[in-house]
């Protein structure tokens, strides 16, 4: 049955790429902060720190990052430093990650792709809009961005491999 599978969304494979680069540098942004967070907790057992961290949603998974920082380093430049990290990525990463991820793929004017943006929060609004390749690959860019960031940050909390875990 798979060998019969054909993608019938109206997406162009440039931009079907660039949403799986916003995929993907999540998916490594998440386990950067998951690594840190069991470091951070003394976790010796890496399947044990994946138990706890593996189901949390990112705005749990970044309390509990800002707790246990703040518990092992107390106040400072880099407490401050990281609370403005996870403000980042829980305001605005988050809502940019989840409009190109979680959006519905539509056909648009002339049968060009279009995102349908639906928000029904007291008031239901609909609306399309085109996402060019490079809107979706900036927002890719600044998740990476973030990584690098944090990985900077927390310096030995995270494993030196690229590739957690």
């Amino acid at each position: 049955m798979a060998s019969n599978y054909e993608f019938m969304l109206p997406v162009r494979p440039d931009q079907l790429q660039a949403i799986g680069m916003v995929a993907c540098e999540w998916s490594y942004l998440e386990s950067i902060i998951e690594a840190a967070i069991w470091n951070l907790a003394y976790m010796v057992d890496e399947e044990t720190g994946m138990a706890i961290t593996t189901h949390l949603g990112m705005p749990q998974r970044l309390d509990m990052l800002l707790t246990l920082f703040h518990k092992r380093f107390g106040e400072g430049p880099d407490y401050d430093a990281l609370r403005k990290h996870c403000g980042h990525i829980r305001h605005q990463l988050s809502a940019k990650r989840g409009g190109i991820i979680h959006r519905r793929w539509v056909e648009g004017d002339q049968a060009s792709p279009m995102q349908f943006i639906v928000s029904a929060r007291g008031k239901l609004e609909h609306s399309k809009e085109g996402r060019p390749v490079s809107h979706i690959r900036r927002i890719a860019s600044e998740i990476a961005e973030q990584s690098a960031q944090l990985r900077a940050l927390f310096g030995g909390l995270v494993p030196e491999s690229p590739w957690l875990p």
